[in-house]
């Protein structure tokens, strides 16, 4: 059950990362607040699924780990392209999303679902994404 829902929140960030139009870092922020509202309303909709995904992460390693790793290879794509289009600073895309997705994890990962609510967390979210963006931007 935690497996398919966990594909409810990959599914729709996969189709982001494959879009090829656009710039990548609007699809690359596209992708985060995706990421973040869709754990933010679940929280809120659903809070015993998001009870279960919670207990899960704790004790279900092995499904958590090859989540995450699908979802930073998800992130990498989006940061290779940017690359290519010679808006992102070259570098290791895997390496440079693996570091973003642990820098944001305050705004989607559930051992911080309490501080979701906090009048502020958009304003914090905009400030670590701004400088997460001025890190890889050319």
């Amino acid at each position: 059950v935690t497996e398919r829902w966990l594909h409810q929140i990959s599914d729709p960030l996969a189709t982001i990362s494959i879009q090829s139009e656009g710039m990548a870092a609007e699809r690359l922020r596209l992708w985060f607040e995706t990421l973040v509202q869709s754990k933010r309303k679940y929280a809120a909709e659903d809070p015993e699924m998001f009870a279960m995904y919670t207990a899960v992460t704790l004790e279900s390693v092995d499904m958590i780990k090859s989540h995450i790793h699908n979802l930073i290879l998800q992130v990498s794509r989006i940061i290779e392209r940017g690359m290519q289009l010679l808006e992102f600073k070259s570098g290791e895309p895997e390496l440079m999303a693996n570091a973003m997705f642990i820098a944001t994890s305050r705004f989607h990962h559930p051992a911080h679902a309490y501080e979701w609510s906090l009048s502020t967390i958009d304003q914090e979210f905009d400030a670590v994404w701004d400088l997460l963006l001025s890190g890889i931007t050319r």
